[in-house]
């Protein structure tokens, strides 16, 4: 009588996913948009199962949006919840999440402050890496009407050209920025 075994299939409840972030625009002023870039990959040769992504909302910033490429979000309780769904071996997906700073008062430089993105994922399988489940994203906020300004040579004229042993001059300039300041 030939015997036949059973050989159990992989261990199929290990998912391996993890999270990056960036932002845009790299610089950014307080009462303007800022866009956090989160993305999230599948890292194993499973499907993660119940996906979700969870990111706080930084301190002093409004929520605007977030979008997902695959599945919903949300925000609730100084947080965006978004339920991914299955994400396949190798894959990865994007979710937008979008802000506005607020006004930091003072129209100078020194008054710039940090805000943080922080991001975590999971899903239903054990993950072997939890390292890569969570992300901060850091930003450095410039007060509101705190642009870099236009100059303009005034003088010598453009295309003046100079010459002898020693010459000495003078130049002028005139610097504007789009507030006024």
């Amino acid at each position: 009588v030939a015997r036949r075994e059973t050989i159990p299939p992989p261990n199929s409840n290990v998912a391996d996913i993890g999270v990056s972030a960036m932002h845009s625009p790299s610089q950014v002023s307080a009462g303007s948009e800022l866009t956090f870039t989160l993305n999230v990959s599948n890292n194993s040769s499973t499907q993660a199962t119940n996906a979700r992504l969870i990111s706080s909302l930084p301190a002093g910033a409004r929520y605007i949006s977030a979008t997902s490429s695959q599945g919903t979000c949300k925000q609730t309780q100084g947080a965006v919840v978004c339920k991914l769904g299955t994400i396949d071996p190798g894959s990865s997906m994007v979710v937008s999440l979008t802000v506005r700073p607020s006004d930091l008062g003072g129209p100078v430089a020194p008054n710039t402050k940090t805000i943080s993105n922080a991001t975590w994922v999971l899903a239903d399988e054990t993950d072997p890496n939890y390292s890569n489940n969570t992300s901060i994203e850091n930003v450095v906020v410039m007060p509101g009407g705190f642009n870099r300004p236009q100059v303009q040579l005034l003088t010598p004229m453009s295309g003046t050209t100079l010459s002898g042993p020693a010459v000495e001059f003078k130049l002028t300039a005139a610097a504007t920025d789009s507030d006024g300041t």
